[in-house]
């Protein structure tokens, strides 16, 4: 009886807190819906909305909003709406904006969550707002600016299938800052100009950043830039953008550009551009391109199809295709100090182009070091070193009348390969340790027809230094029969029946730039460690040592501009004066060619006027007229100084 009564008692206790409890259960409260208004005095339409101001600067979100029409309309300036980490979310029918903000100025959108909305935030005639540390996702577009200018965007995460993350149409003057933009499409801007867009993440996304329809004078800048399927960034249609010191890697997913170029007069540089489908591909003119990293790119790492564009000091290695290749007919590019290496096709491709320079470029374990091909014509591919390539320089398909000199072309299979090419200059160039300097491929196939080309500079300039040439440089002269050496070997290095150089220089040929923008063309079988000019004396200054362990002579000929140094010379080493023979002389050209013979081990070479030059002369009369006066200022200053004495009673009976 008692465990019957006590469950009884329980059963009872159990019934009563069920029916207590079921008596405080409060029905759940309703997520406010509406559109808020913020009108021009400040007030708040409806007065039930979930947002709080007590100065009518500052508006708080207090709660959620949900809204079948646009959300937050902005009537009044000068005022701060602080989401509070709230959401404002429409119904997904993406006919309407979550914040809009039309003819308004220094409007501050911030700490807001905006979902489901055609645009999150819509920006219209509006400048000096600022849309700050907002998390926008699933809208069409995420912010939207038209015709407003002087404008903040920074700090916002973007995300999650919104259209556009940005869009900038006819809006100048705005910053895009610090943003993170994921899985949308990018930034786009049309017709807005001398906006900055930097230092924002941008990954995931269809594209990353999209220029187009004049939208000019804009810098992009300090971005990364990762991932993108389809762009990194391209600027279309749109001149005078600086794009620096980005980081486009899209590890993999390899788009068509990292980034594109089809306007004019832009700027690229410092940027590293990675793992794309192509680096940069560049279709418009007077584009530069300079100090990028460009790698690891499943085509080219650089595509040029304009003209009279720049690329200069960028380092373009491994990537899956070319180096450097310029298509579409270019010319009048300038390709030049670049370090182009390990790329698996060409290391720099012209196919076709003309009227382009490639220049102090090095050019390093790529299949093709430098190939031009489909009737290149006219280029000047000078001073570039070209090593360890299947084939150093590849002249094919017609690529006539081009200019190669002072190359050098080292550690190849081929040094040169020829293919119905013909009258190209190739002169001044070192050829070292190459399998076979000179390749023509009608050497094999009687159905084509030989490359005929112009192998030296004429006498006394010289043609090329051939490490195999196994003459010797006894006698001088246009038709070596002069007594005397001057750096050419006595007979022709000879290619085949149809190629021969006929002026072949004893030593490798180098080139040096003085600071007065002339330059000194020296030809030596000794290491050349330094070369001075200098200026205030006109002296020319090197150090050489030996080339070899065993050798023991050595030569130098030196072409001397007479700006620099005139004639007649003085030539010392180590400080004492050597004889030397003048190989050409003339004054209308305004140089000289230089001979002088020497021993080794180390040297010190110095060449100087034998007269002083005018400036030189002026210094010194200048030296001496200032010591004469000098001299006399001091004799005078010492006659004053000297005490005269009172006369004597003796001086003055004999006066």
């Amino acid at each position: 009886m008692l465990r019957k009564a006590v469950c009884g008692i329980l059963l009872i206790l159990l019934f009563m807190v069920m029916f207590l409890s079921a008596i405080n259960i409060k029905p759940a409260k309703a997520e406010w819906t509406g559109t808020v208004y913020i009108r021009v005095d400040g007030s708040i339409d409806p007065p039930d909305a979930p947002i709080i101001t007590y100065d009518n600067v500052t508006y708080t979100l207090t709660d959620n909003i949900t809204s079948s029409g646009d959300g937050i309309i902005v009537e009044r300036d000068n005022i701060i709406i602080d989401g509070a980490g709230y959401t404002l979310k429409g119904v997904g029918d993406f006919e309407f904006k979550g914040v809009k903000l039309s003819d308004i100025t220094n409007v501050t959108i911030k700490n807001m969550k905006i979902k489901s909305f055609e645009n999150g935030i819509f920006i219209n005639c509006s400048w000096k707002c600022k849309i700050i540390w907002n998390y926008i996702k699933n809208n069409k577009n995420a912010i939207w600016l038209q015709n407003s200018y002087n404008n903040t965007i920074a700090k916002n995460i973007v995300t999650e299938n919104n259209g556009y993350s940005l869009i900038l149409d006819n809006s100048s003057k705005n910053k895009i800052q610090e943003n993170n933009i994921t899985r949308n499409n990018g930034i786009r801007l049309s017709n807005s100009s001398n906006n900055l867009i930097s230092g924002n993440y941008i990954a995931y996304n269809w594209f990353g950043i999209y220029l187009r329809d004049s939208s000019s004078d804009n810098i992009i800048e300090y971005n990364n830039i990762k991932a993108n399927e389809n762009w990194g960034i391209v600027v279309y249609s749109s001149s005078n953008v600086i794009i620096k010191n980005n980081v486009s890697d899209h590890q993999g997913y390899f788009p068509i550009y990292s980034l594109g170029l089809s306007g004019s007069n832009n700027t690229v540089s410092g940027n590293t551009i990675m793992n794309n489908s192509v680096g940069l591909t560049i279709g418009g003119n007077n584009n530069t391109i300079t100090e990028n990293k460009i790698k690891l790119n499943a085509g080219s790492g650089i595509t040029v199809g304009g003209n009279f564009n720049t690329i200069f000091q960028n380092i373009i290695e491994d990537n899956s295709g070319e180096g450097i290749s310029l298509i579409s007919s270019s010319h009048n590019n300038t390709i030049s100090q670049n370090i182009v290496r390990s790329n698996r096709l060409h290391g720099i491709h012209l196919g076709p182009g003309y009227d382009n320079s490639l220049l102090l470029n090095f050019v390093e374990n790529n299949r093709i070091g430098i190939g031009l091909y489909y009737s290149s014509s006219n280029n000047n591919i000078s001073r570039n070193t070209v090593v360890n390539s299947w084939c150093g320089i590849c002249l094919s398909d017609s690529s006539n009348n081009n200019n190669i000199s002072m190359n050098r072309i080292a550690y190849n299979d081929y040094g040169i390969y020829l293919r119905s090419s013909l009258d190209n200059k190739i002169y001044h160039n070192n050829f070292i340790n190459n399998t076979q300097q000179v390749y023509d491929s009608s050497r094999d196939d009687p159905n084509i027809s030989p490359s005929i080309n112009i192998w030296d500079d004429g006498y006394p300039s010289g043609g090329n230094y051939w490490d195999d040439h196994s003459g010797v440089d006894y006698y001088s002269g246009p038709y070596q029969n002069e007594t005397g050496s001057d750096g050419i070997g006595d007979t022709p290095y000879v290619i085949d029946e149809y190629n021969v150089d006929r002026y072949p220089l004893m030593g490798p040929f180098n080139s040096f730039n003085t600071s007065v923008g002339c330059s000194v063309d020296v030809i030596s079988n000794s290491t050349i460690e330094d070369f001075k000019y200098f200026k205030s004396n006109s002296t020319i200054v090197t150090h050489i040592s030996n080339m070899t362990a065993n050798q023991t002579a050595g030569f130098c000929r030196l072409t001397i501009p007479h700006e620099l140094v005139l004639p007649p010379y003085i030539v010392k080493v180590n400080g004492t004066e050597v004889e030397y023979e003048t190989i050409y002389e003339n004054y209308t050209e305004g140089i000289s060619i230089i001979y002088f013979a020497y021993e080794h081990p180390r040297l010190e070479i110095m060449v100087m006027p034998e007269f002083p030059s005018a400036t030189t002369l002026t210094l010194l009369m200048l030296t001496i007229l200032t010591a004469t006066i000098l001299f006399k200022n001091k004799r005078k200053t010492k006659a004053q100084q000297i005490p005269k004495f009172p006369r004597t009673a003796q001086h003055a009976d004999k006066s």
